[in-house]
């Protein structure tokens, strides 16, 4: 009995492995839409590494030296899917998503409602400079307190707003006469929305 107990707890306490695909790892949570997160933001080299910052349907990171010349500053709906960037859910299409773009395969940007469902589906428990987010499986991954960074409409001047936060971009858009993209808030856990042209975190997913 004793023998077997120790095997059932070894097994129960066992975490699988990051999965390696086109290059870049994910970790199953268990949700029940089966999507399946990074280990890291994209850009960073390690879970607890912050990134690079997008504006919303921009594939380029933040450049201090340059001005992005994306379809960020387009506050009209219509004028994105007439460019196609965005498909009839609102959400952005493959050559307008900073995750596709960069990583390639099947990895893309989260749509407002899969991370509504990593919000509702794990458990959180926040520690000093990240969120750890636990899935129904029991596994686990880590949103860094990356902060922000603005990029100016009119000027190349950036904002960088450290502490205790955390944006990162959905693919999803408002359907709303002016452009507004919703992002997660990490500090509050809530669905907001912000200008296309804030510079913010990606944290990419795959089917």
């Amino acid at each position: 009995m004793t023998i077997l107990l120790g095997v059932t707890l070894a097994m129960c306490s066992r975490r699988p492995d990051p999965v390696e695909y086109n290059g870049h790892t994910y970790i199953d949570l268990g949700l029940p839409s089966g999507t399946k997160w990074a280990t890291c933001n994209l850009g960073a080299a390690s879970p607890e590494d912050y990134g690079d910052y997008y504006s919303w349907s921009e594939t380029r990171p933040h450049n201090e030296n340059t001005l992005n010349e994306g379809l960020w500053h387009e506050n009209e709906l219509g004028i994105l899917r007439r460019h196609g960037a965005i498909d009839e859910y609102e959400n952005l299409t493959a050559g307008y998503d900073a995750a596709t773009a960069n990583w390639g395969g099947k990895w893309r940007m989260p749509t407002r409602a899969e991370f509504e469902e990593l919000r509702r589906e794990c458990t959180t428990e926040t520690h000093e400079d990240y969120v750890l987010f636990t899935g129904p499986n029991g596994n686990s991954i880590i949103l860094p307190f990356a902060g922000s960074k603005e990029q100016s409409i009119f000027r190349l001047t950036y904002d960088i707003i450290g502490g205790r936060i955390g944006h990162y971009w959905t693919s999803s858009a408002d359907n709303w006469h002016h452009l507004s993209c919703y992002y997660y808030a990490l500090k509050s856990h809530d669905i907001c929305k912000s200008s296309s042209h804030m510079g913010y975190s990606v944290r990419p997913v795959c089917d």
